[in-house]
C-alpha cells in the first residue's frame, strides 16, 4: 500500500512474463524434439508388428536338433491366424542389447598383436527377418532358406558397414570374419540392408552385420558364448490385425513345440519403441506443465495489477471521459500500460530463452535451440493471453460513469 507498491507489482508481472516465455520456449523445444524422435525414419516398420521376448534353454542341443526345431518354429509361427510373416533373432531394435565384435577382412593385413581396431555390431537372424521387420534390402539378397548350417557361410551388412569398410567399392562378394585374422574368409557378404537404428534413436545407425542361425566354424560350438548366440531371444510377427486371442495361442504353440522355449513378454513394436522415449516424454510433459503454470500465473498477475490500476485511477478515467475521451481511447490507455509490462518481460525473456535453449541443446533432436518459429509461437501465446487478461479490467474502465467517479473522489 506504499507509494512504490505499484512499481513493485509491475516488476513482479515483468518477471512472471519473462519466466513464462522461457518455460514456454523450453516446452516447445522439448515437445518438437520428442515428436521428431518418435516420428523419424527408424529403418524398420512399427505398425502391425508384434515382438515376443522368449527364453530358450537349449544347452546340450545338437546343431542338427536346433535346425529341425527352428524349421518347425518358423512353420508354426507362419501358420498362426493373421500372421503375414514371422522370424526370430538374437536381438531386436531398442531391446537394450547390443552384441559387438572385432572384424577382420580378407586381403587386409592383421594389426600387430592380432587385435583389430575395426569393430561392428552383429546379430543372428532367421530367414524372412528383414521382410518381417520391414527393413529393405538395397543390394544383393537377404538371408533366406538357402543359408542352411551346411551351406557356405554368408552375411548381410547394413549401409553404414558397407560405407565404413568398403568405401567406393562393391561389398557384395567380399569376405570377412571374427575372432582373429585366421578367420578373414569365414563369411561372404551376399546383401546390403538399409540402415536401421537398434541402440539409440538419437544417434546414427551403427555398422552392423547379420548372420544366419547355426552357421559358424565347427570349433566355435565349444565356446559357450558362441553357442548361445544361436539361441533365439526374440520372435517377430507381422500381423494383419491385432487380436487378443493371438497371445494365448502363441504361448500354447511354443509350449507344444518345445517346453524349453518360453514366452517372457509380448508387446507391439510401437510400444517397444515408445518405451525408449519415456525419459524424453516425461521431461517434455513436465516442461509443458511448468510453462502452462507460469503462463497462468503471469496472466493472473497482469490481471490483478491492471484491475488495481483501474481502481486507483477511477477519478482520472472519469475526468478523461468527461472531457471527451472515447471508450476506445480509454481501453487503449489501459491496454498500453498492461502490454508495456509484457513487452519488458519479453525483452528480458527472449535472450534468456535462447541461453536456456543452448543449455538443453544436447537433449534436443532435429530442432535448433534458437528455433525462430518456436520463439515466435511462445511470444504470440504470451501476448495473446496477456491481452485477454488485461481486456477485462480495460473494458470495465470504459464503463466508469464520470459523474459517479467524481462524486466518489
Amino acid at each position: 500500500t506504499g507509494r512504490n507498491s505499484a512499481l513493485l507489482q509491475k516488476m513482479l508481472v515483468v518477471i512472471q512474463a519473462a519466466l513464462s516465455l522461457v518455460l514456454l520456449t523450453g516446452a516447445g523445444l522439448l515437445t518438437v524434439s520428442l515428436s521428431n524422435l518418435e516420428h523419424q525414419a527408424f529403418g524398420f516398420e512399427t505398425s502391425g508388428r508384434l515382438i515376443v521376448r522368449v527364453q530358450a534353454v537349449f544347452a546340450g542341443y545338437s546343431p542338427e536338433r536346433l535346425y529341425q526345431l527352428y524349421q518347425q518354429l518358423e512353420a508354426r509361427m507362419n501358420g498362426l491366424p493373421g500372421v503375414r510373416s514371422a522370424s526370430f533373432s538374437l536381438g531386436n531394435p531398442f531391446s537394450g542389447s547390443n552384441w559387438s565384435t572385432g572384424v577382420y577382412f580378407e586381403g587386409r593385413p592383421v594389426p600387430p598383436g592380432g587385435e583389430t581396431n575395426d569393430s561392428s555390431s552383429w546379430m543372428r537372424v532367421s530367414p524372412h527377418y528383414f521382410e518381417t521387420l520391414g527393413s529393405h534390402i538395397v543390394s544383393g539378397r537377404a538371408i533366406d532358406e538357402r543359408d542352411t548350417p551346411n551351406a557356405p557361410m554368408t552375411a548381410v551388412v547394413n549401409q553404414t558397414f558397407a560405407r565404413k569398410y568398403f568405401a567406393g567399392q562393391e561389398p557384395i562378394g567380399r569376405r570377412f570374419g571374427v575372432n582373429g585374422g585366421a578367420h578373414q574368409q569365414d563369411y561372404e557378404i551376399v546383401g546390403v540392408v538399409e540402415d536401421a537404428k537398434y541402440v539409440d534413436a538419437r544417434d546414427a545407425a551403427l555398422p552392423m552385420f547379420f548372420l544366419p542361425y547355426l552357421q559358424m566354424p565347427a570349433g566355435y560350438w565349444s565356446d559357450n558364448a558362441q553357442a548361445r548366440s544361436n539361441y533365439p531371444h526374440f520372435l517377430q510377427l507381422h500381423v494383419a490385425r491385432q487380436s487378443s486371442s493371438l497371445e494365448p495361442l502363441l504361448r500354447r504353440t511354443l509350449a507344444e513345440l518345445d517346453p524349453k522355449l518360453t514366452v517372457v513378454r509380448v508387446q507391439t513394436m510401437p510400444d517397444q519403441v515408445a518405451i525408449t522415449f519415456n525419459r524424453d516424454r516425461l521431461i517434455a510433459r513436465l516442461a509443458e506443465s511448468f510453462g502452462l503454470l507460469a503462463l497462468v500465473l503471469a496472466c493472473i498477475g497482469l490481471y490483478g495489477v491492471t484491475a488495481y490500476s483501474v481502481a486507483s485511477r477511477t477519478a482520472e478515467i472519469g475526468i478523461r471521459t468527461a472531457l471527451g475521451a472515447s471508450r476506445g481511447g480509454v481501453m487503449a490507455l489501459i491496454l498500453r500500460g498492461a502490454l508495456a509490462q509484457i513487452g519488458l518481460g519479453l525483452a528480458i525473456g527472449l535472450p534468456v530463452s535462447v541461453w536456456v535453449g543452448a543449455i538443453v541443446k544436447s537433449q534436443l533432436f532435429g530442432v535448433q535451440n534458437d528455433n525462430p518459429w518456436i520463439l515466435a509461437a511462445a511470444t504470440a501465446v504470451l501476448i495473446a493471453c496477456a491481452v485477454l487478461a488485461a481486456l477485462v479490467p480495460a473494458r470495465r474502465a470504459t464503463k466508469i460513469d464520470p459523474i459517479r467517479a467524481l462524486r466518489a473522489e
